[in-house]
C-alpha cells in the first residue's frame, strides 16, 4: 500500500511538472506559465493604493481577489516553489536569495490569505521574473 501511495504522489508531481529537469531552460518552460498566471491574475484583481475595496472588505472586488489568491495564486507557488526545489542545483548564488525572499513572500502571503494573520508580508520579488532566464 505504502509503495502504490508513493508511486501514485510521484506520478501526480510529474505531471504538475515537479522534477528535475536536465536543463536550466526547461525549468524555465515549467514554472512561466504559472508565473504569467500568477501576475495576470494580480494585475486585474489585485488591491491598489486606493482601490476603493481596501476600504471595502466586503465588496464584489474584495472577495474575487481573496478567491483568487486562495485558488489561483497560492497553489501556483506552491507548484513554483516544488519545481523550484527539485531543480536548485542549476541556481546562481543570486538566484538562490532570490528564490529565498520569493519564498518568504509567499509564506505571507499565505499567512494573510489562508490563516487571516495580518503582517509585514515583503512584495514580491521582481527578480523572479528572470529566474533560469
Amino acid at each position: 500500500m505504502l509503495g502504490w501511495k508513493s508511486n501514485h504522489l510521484a506520478a501526480l508531481a510529474h505531471k504538475q511538472g515537479i522534477r528535475g529537469y536536465d536543463e536550466r531552460g526547461q525549468v524555465r518552460c515549467a514554472v512561466v506559465a504559472a508565473m504569467a498566471e500568477n501576475k495576470a491574475v494580480w494585475k486585474e484583481f489585485a488591491p491598489s493604493d486606493g482601490s476603493s475595496f481596501e476600504y471595502d472588505p466586503e465588496s464584489e472586488a474584495a472577495k474575487t481577489w481573496v478567491q483568487r489568491v486562495r485558488g489561483v495564486i497560492l497553489p501556483n507557488h506552491f507548484r513554483i516553489q516544488a519545481i523550484i526545489c527539485a531543480n536548485q542545483r542549476h541556481m546562481t548564488e543570486v538566484e538562490l536569495q532570490t528564490f529565498a525572499r520569493y519564498q518568504e513572500h509567499v509564506r505571507g502571503l499565505s499567512e494573510r490569505h489562508v490563516c487571516g494573520i495580518a503582517g509585514s508580508a515583503i512584495r514580491y520579488p521582481t527578480e523572479m521574473d528572470g529566474i533560469f532566464s
